[in-house]
């Protein structure tokens, strides 16, 4: 069992890549500047989720992604994507990568849920 989810987990895996390549050399997704206010955000998530957790590693990258974000508070506002300012390929694009992180988690419960029955 561990085998196809590991299995799963590789595939999953190769599609996201293969669709952030091509997004970013065929699909006319152009490069944006960091975001940093999203770097802050997910530090602030982060480090109280590594405390209890008792991963020290994932509360450490949280408050370094809270450095950075607070370092570059003044660029917060200027480098903010809405969704009016992107283009018709890149709303696509998105839609799509939504639709398969949605499958890859509805079929990452189906695994779970099957691996209690089998015990």
């Amino acid at each position: 069992m561990i085998i196809w989810v590991i299995f799963a987990i590789f595939i999953i895996v190769v599609i996201l890549a293969l669709l952030f390549v091509w997004g970013v050399r065929g699909g006319g997704i152009k490069k944006r500047p960091t975001d940093y206010r999203t770097l802050f955000i997910i530090g602030i998530c982060w480090v109280p989720l590594g405390i209890p957790l008792k991963n020290y590693a994932f509360t450490l990258m949280g408050l370094v992604f809270m450095v950075i974000g607070l370092a570059h508070h003044k660029e917060w506002d200027k480098n903010v994507v809405r969704w009016k300012d992107l283009t018709e390929k890149e709303k696509k694009f998105k839609i799509l990568l939504i639709w398969v992180l949605l499958i890859g988690v509805l079929v990452g419960v189906a695994a779970f849920f099957v691996s209690l029955g089998l015990r």
